[in-house]
């Protein structure tokens, strides 16, 4: 039986939920914290903020029918950690 490749693998279905961006991006006490912040990034959080809006055109990718694109401004974290 031949093996059933899928389009987005079971890894990347969790990505919202338990990827790395989004449990550290999308915590309410991210503000109180702006020094743990700037260690992980090593930038300002209006640094960070700043950068998407400028390289968008040149990072940003479109959802599909068959997934949903990674947001410029997680493609931003990743190619900086």
């Amino acid at each position: 039986m031949e093996k059933r490749r899928v389009w987005v693998h079971e890894i990347n279905l969790k990505r919202k939920r338990e990827g790395e961006y989004h449990t550290l991006m999308d915590i309410p006490e991210k503000e109180e914290h702006s020094d743990r912040f700037h260690m992980y990034f090593r930038m300002k959080k209006e640094e960070f903020e700043y950068l998407p809006n400028l390289l968008k055109e040149r990072i940003k990718k479109i959802d599909t029918r068959f997934r949903q694109a990674i947001s410029t401004k997680e493609r931003l974290a990743i190619c900086l950690r």
